[in-house]
């Protein structure tokens, strides 16, 4: 999740002003050029808009405006960043300088009245066909997307190749940066390459780079909110901590409605991986799910395995050892899923990992967050989709 402490307030002063009873959220939109940097802030140009974060999908944040286009806006090069604002009402506030457009926020506006504010993604925008509006104005459907589609677009046109012995994290620093790609966050490895490893003509940087990272048992590549690339090796969701609570209490912001799906259906509990390569010492890793107190385990099961077998990239044992563990934890939580909803909380992230408790259905729990999505509007509600995190 993003910094809930602000400059000139508290962690608990913000996390009282989003469920105040009479909160105020609003909007705001900047645009940006082809490197990220500010360019305008866009006023009475945006007609409607939604964002949504897919942390499970190649790319991840995706966002929809309906812009009215007044030829200010390059749909081939610009870009869009929106964010959500909230007021903060009588909190005291350290703040005493008025600050303006890209520079820093809270927010101190001519009236007195004080905004914090989040961002919500860094967007490229298609080019939809245009149509005629009322009064005459011509406006646009716009259909965003964040720097994921550079890597997806950008194809390489003959054999790529890395040598042996290149750093992993080297390596994807390169494609990155071959790709136009230069804000980035990259956690760096001491694993380096064990073979020569080559893509054939028409796979994408996005593909390459991703390839690069599952051998180092790292998250896919992901741009956080302010369009930063980030790469991070896995964590499990049971060894994190809970970064939020949602609770139906007296100050709740979740919505009485919830869905809880609870499927065991083709669940594995024994999985067997394999690194085989003619140039590399073939390794394999075997886990199993054996906790007497799992509903999928080889006992819960009546003494029964349900395998399964994946050939996969590692650069070494100890790498391919996290690699099973990580599968055998990611098959755990994907038999309890809630999709619920909320007032628009705005910190939300990449994977984040919170506290929801729904007194109807009887759930307290750790989550990890697979999706999230809203319409910015001050009226509309925030739906989330998690899984329960379950040690095995």
């Amino acid at each position: 999740m993003q910094n809930l402490a602000q400059v000139g307030f508290t962690r608990q002063n913000i996390i009282d002003a989003l469920h105040a009873g009479n909160r105020h959220v609003s909007f705001r939109y900047e645009l940006l050029d082809l490197n990220n940097l500010y360019k305008a802030d866009i006023t009475n140009k945006i007609l409607s808009a939604s964002v949504g974060h897919q942390a499970l999908s190649q790319t991840k944040r995706t966002a929809s405006f309906d812009i009215i286009d007044d030829e200010t806006i390059d749909f081939l090069s610009d870009r869009i960043k929106p964010y959500v604002r909230l007021v903060m009402r009588g909190v005291s506030s350290t703040v005493s300088q008025v600050y303006q457009g890209n520079q820093s926020w809270p927010v101190l506006l001519a009236t007195g009245t004080v905004y914090v504010e989040w961002p919500l993604g860094v967007f490229l925008l298609s080019t939809p066909l245009r149509k005629a509006g009322k009064g005459g104005v011509i406006e646009r459907k716009v259909a965003a997307y964040d720097q994921t589609q550079v890597l997806v677009d950008d194809i390489i046109a003959s054999r790529y190749t890395i040598e042996t012995g290149t750093n992993y994290i080297t390596a994807i620093k390169a494609l990155l940066d071959s790709a136009g790609v230069t804000n980035q966050n990259l956690a760096p490895t001491a694993n380096t390459l064990p073979i020569t490893r080559d893509w054939e003509p028409g796979k994408t940087k996005l593909a390459i780079i991703n390839d690069l990272l599952e051998s180092i048992n790292y998250l896919a590549i992901y741009f956080d909110e302010n369009g930063v690339a980030i790469a991070q090796p896995y964590t499990s969701p049971t060894i994190r901590a809970s970064e939020y609570t949602y609770a139906t209490d007296l100050k709740s912001v979740v919505m009485p409605e919830a869905i809880d799906h609870f499927d065991l259906v083709d669940v594995p509990n024994k999985w067997v991986l394999t690194v085989s390569n003619p140039e590399q010492t073939p390794l394999t890793s075997t886990t199993t799910n054996e906790n007497v107190d799992s509903p999928t385990s080889y006992q819960s099961r009546g003494n029964r395995w349900i395998t399964r077998f994946e050939q996969v990239e590692a650069a070494t044992q100890e790498v391919l050892d996290a690699k099973a563990e990580r599968m055998k934890q990611e098959a755990s939580q994907i038999y309890r899923k809630f999709e619920w909803e909320s007032l628009i909380m705005p910190m939300h992230s990449h994977f984040d990992v919170y506290t929801l408790e729904i007194d109807e259905l009887g759930f307290s729990e750790k989550v990890s967050e697979t999706s999230w999505s809203m319409e910015l509007k001050a009226d509309a509600l925030m739906k989330h989709s998690c899984r329960k995190i379950v040690e095995v």
